[in-house]
């Protein structure tokens, strides 16, 4: 046993807050608080991981592709341009009231409404209506989504959106409880008023502690648990102690420190993870301004020492920006996204600047973040001669540092919402609020747009590969590495199964013993 997980273990105490009351029959452990039970507003990693327990949309994702959720089939007419869901028979909400089509069409409807300002509105972007309706220039009732009968949804698209099945399986395409959101507007997410479909319901939660869900007895199978715990812990070592004393079945990401140790244990999970950590770069300000420099900080950097000496957990060095286990999906090369401090340095001499690179490399809290920003800050002032100095900031403050471009190089990563290229790609839009580099290519956002049309996947991929292309050699961002995820799962549970997404259904989870 190594001396991190030694010392881990000393810090038993810390944790006894987090076990008060009898354990439930399956404990989960998120490294940060929930943010929101609204679908619509979902955005976290934490979001997600809860959501799937208290909801279920049309779809549900699955190691092939989406699978049957609330609908049992649905079929896709010749032109790709309508939908038509065939929901099953007998739903209902947790408060036993019926569960239609219609609530679904009010559901999607409500998301594209401004008054709503959802967080998630553009992923409804191509259904026919939904961009002019989000933005205001027509009313609601005009997207183009109705129920013709009470088991049937009818969706009409703009154009054929090869990633639309995967886009129904997320959060913001949930059916929510239009009633009891109208009869309690400002606290409908509260235990005990929250109305969800999924197989559990929230029967408590104390913010920054402990979140308890309870079987909702109207799902249309039984799930399996009970009562199942969702605990919030920030410390990552008082996370894996939790889960290292038995008072936790599943640890959902597991401390870096820790992972030498225990590496050969069966019941860790290292898998590959459709996200890749980069950094942005604010083409707004010189002389980030000129490619030449924007391509020598990439060709400065040595990711395989990056994931080997600091991140240390099986990532692998990125190559491109979409990572390639994308079905279908081949991500270009390109001569600058490699390690060649020599042709870095003839860039930044081409570049011609009056006085040496000047660099100001900005994080979010976090200890990972900033041993990536010192192995940077140590490569970039070796290899390119830069004086390179680090910000911290905490997270919300970084969020709008980085919105506003307040910033010359910003850490950042993204983990696909689908696995699809696109999902990573449209992040780079020139209109995407996401984007947050300033930059824009009228010659990109074609090429996306493009592919958005296209139903051969074949060519939908290579014009997806030429955007990525474009992407790469301009340089607003600096692929790092291609992430991984870490989960620790008791043996006596069974059901986990390795997902690319990372996106796991508690009520397909069975203890054995």
């Amino acid at each position: 046993m190594g001396t991190g997980l030694r010392a881990g273990l000393l810090g038993i105490g810390l944790f006894a807050s987090c076990a008060r009351g009898p354990r439930a029959d399956f404990v989960a452990v998120l490294w940060t608080e929930v943010e929101t039970f609204d679908p619509a507003q979902m955005t976290g990693v934490a979001d997600g991981s809860v959501a799937r327990a208290l909801w279920e949309g049309l779809l549900v994702p699955g190691d092939r592709g989406p699978e049957p959720g609330i609908a049992e089939r649905f079929d896709v007419s010749d032109d790709g341009l309508a939908y038509t869901f065939h929901l099953r028979d007998g739903l209902r909400f947790s408060d036993g009231s019926t569960l239609d089509a219609a609530d679904v069409a009010r559901s999607w409807a409500r998301v594209v409404d401004p008054e709503t300002a959802a967080n998630n509105a553009a992923l409804f972007d191509g259904i026919r209506g939904a961009r002019d309706v989000r933005e205001g220039r027509v009313p609601v009732a005009s997207l183009g989504v109705v129920a013709p009968d009470p088991r049937t949804l009818v969706v009409t698209l703009e154009t054929p959106i090869a990633s639309f099945p995967d886009r129904v399986t997320l959060p913001p395409f949930y059916p929510v409880h239009l009633a009891s959101i109208a009869s309690h507007p400002d606290d409908w997410q509260q235990p005990g008023r929250l109305v969800c479909n999924g197989p559990y319901v929230l029967e408590s939660w104390r913010v920054n502690d402990r979140m308890r869900l309870v079987r909702n007895p109207y799902f249309r199978e039984r799930a399996p648990f009970g009562r199942i715990d969702f605990l919030s812990v920030e410390s990552p070592m008082t996370a894996f102690n939790l889960y290292a004393t038995g008072q936790a079945d599943w640890l959902a990401s597991v401390p870096r420190d820790v992972i030498p140790d225990i590496r050969d244990r069966p019941d860790l999970h290292i898998e590959p993870y459709l996200g890749v950590c980069f950094y942005r770069i604010n083409v707004t300000r010189k002389p980030f301004d000129d490619p030449r420099v924007r391509r020598a900080l990439s060709l400065a950097i040595d990711r395989d020492a990056l994931v080997r000496h600091v991140t240390r957990a099986g990532e692998r060095p990125a190559t491109s920006f979409v990572p390639p286990l994308v079905p279908g999906y081949d991500p270009p090369t390109t001569s600058f996204v490699r390690f060649d401090p020599a042709t870095a340095r003839a860039c930044l001499a081409e570049a011609r600047l009056s006085s040496p690179l000047d660099v100001e490399i900005l994080y979010a809290s976090a200890d990972v973040n900033r041993e990536v920003a010192l192995a940077l800050q140590d490569q970039w002032s070796r290899q390119l001669g830069a004086r390179v100095r680090l910000r911290n900031q905490e997270w919300k403050v970084y969020i709008q540092s980085t919105k506003s471009c307040d910033y010359d190089v910003a850490r950042s990563s993204w983990i696909a919402d689908y696995p699809d290229a696109e999902s990573f790609l449209d992040v780079f839009r020139g209109d995407d609020p996401n984007n947050r580099t300033g930059w824009r290519s009228d010659r990109y956002d074609a090429l996306l747009e493009a592919a958005s049309r296209v139903r051969d996947r074949a060519r939908r991929s290579k014009l997806l590969s030429e955007a990525e292309r474009i992407l790469l050699e301009e340089g607003p961002v600096l692929p790092l590495y291609f992430m991984v995820s870490t989960n620790l799962v008791r043996p006596s549970i069974v059901g986990f199964e390795s997902s690319p997404m990372d996106w796991h259904l508690p009520h397909r989870l069975r203890r054995t013993a």
